[in-house]
């Protein structure tokens, strides 16, 4: 009989309120956890470090170029010597290996937009800012999703309490873009930076709105005293930050409302995420259309552009949608596509990425397959930026 009665009682919510605050204590205290492990050892969360082969492969000199050196910065309980991302690029820096963007060019601004929740968007994003890293350029993350994602993921910590209101992008949004350098904090990886936002985000877009309905006078000010529309928010925020990064990326939501337009308007590249199942391949036409008609109305253009096809599965129904969107956006499909892998999924449960993690979370094997379809994602979209930056600074140079 008490079994029958628990199940009774298991089948609605007496109490909502009290029912989802105490989830949400128990959620907050896993999230809390997962933080505090990662820091055990010193207080401070453990940056990545690299091994000699490892090292030289990322500066681009053979092993030789440090063995027996003494170059390294730390070691590993074997007494082997290790390296840290900034080492590794105070070596680059000195051997003339760092690609360096060239100066006159501008810094990229990348919207990770997408219609659809799901598509492993915010994963991709903290992937993709740490493999830019990896090779070298300065990178800044932007948080707008209202699942803050993002922020949780590439800082480490729960940004519900890690950051006070005035820390988050959503401050700058609402109140003030010309205090967006205020906000932006160090990584535990090196070369990316958070614009963070957490949960307030979420009533972000209904103030906006009702923002809109008030005489211009009562909205935030730019720097000459003129009132700064709701759409351009983002626009004026990114502006007075991006000299000081090589990548700006913006993680949307999954929606197309005010947040997602002040990102598209501050954006002057996009790449879209979407699975290889036809109700992604639905929403995303959708997707389009309502994109043809923002990009109408803000005639802006996109230096780049990219469709990501993320978590890949091996059979036939997946290969035939790839080859459908394959068909459809032709050479705007990047060639190759990441994997669905447990070991992608869950490196974010540990705040973390496969590029910063120095052992898998389950499977060797999983965990080699994950990177290396990772690396040749965003190895082609790295080359795509230096081909596009060199062709920028040929045209400049030519006037």
């Amino acid at each position: 009989m008490a079994d029958e009665t628990e199940h009774f009682m298991s089948l609605g919510l007496p109490d909502p309120s009290d029912s989802f605050d105490a989830w949400s204590d128990e959620g907050y205290a896993v999230i809390k956890q997962k933080s505090d492990d990662s820091r055990k050892e010193t207080g401070k969360r453990l940056k990545r470090t690299f091994s000699q082969v490892e090292a030289c492969k990322l500066i681009g000199r053979s092993e030789s170029f440090l063995k027996g050196k003494g170059l390294n910065d730390e070691v590993s309980p074997s007494n082997l010597p290790r390296y840290t991302l900034k080492r590794i690029n105070e070596l680059r820096d000195q051997t003339g290996t760092r690609y360096k963007r060239p100066s006159n060019v501008e810094p990229l601004v990348l919207a990770m937009a997408k219609l659809k929740g799901g598509v492993g968007n915010s994963t991709i994003c903290v992937h993709l800012a740490h493999y830019f890293a990896l090779h070298g350029l300065k990178v800044l993350i932007a948080d707008f999703d209202l699942q803050c994602s993002a922020s949780t993921i590439a800082s480490g910590m729960n940004p519900d309490e890690a950051y006070e209101v005035e820390e988050t992008i959503y401050s700058v949004l609402r109140d003030d873009p010309t205090r967006m350098k205020n906000i932006i904090k160090l990584t535990y990886f090196e070369n990316v930076h958070l614009a963070p936002c957490n949960s307030l985000m979420q009533s972000l877009e209904f103030e906006l709105a009702e923002q809109m309905s008030k005489p211009d006078a009562e909205w935030p000010q730019d720097e000459n005293g003129e009132p700064i529309s709701v759409y351009d928010r983002a626009l004026i925020a990114l502006d007075s930050v991006k000299a000081h990064y090589d990548v700006i990326l913006i993680d949307c939501p999954p929606a197309l409302g005010t947040i997602t337009l002040n990102a598209l308007t501050a954006a002057d590249g996009m790449i879209n995420t979407i699975r290889p199942s036809p109700l992604d391949r639905t929403s995303f036409a959708t997707f389009n259309a309502s994109l043809a008609s923002m990009y109408e109305a803000i005639p802006n253009s996109l230096r780049y552009y990219r469709i990501l096809i993320n978590q890949m599965v091996r059979s036939r129904a997946a290969e035939k949608e790839d080859a459908i969107v394959r068909h459809i956006y032709g050479n705007y499909v990047v060639r190759n596509n990441i994997v669905d892998s447990s070991e992608i999924q869950g490196a974010p449960e540990d705040m973390s990425t496969l590029y910063d993690r120095m052992k898998p979370v389950k499977s060797v094997q999983a965990y080699k397959r994950a990177l290396e379809s990772m690396d040749l994602v965003f190895g082609e979209i790295f080359q795509d930026l230096k081909t596009l930056w060199a062709m920028e600074a040929e045209a400049y140079d030519n006037g």
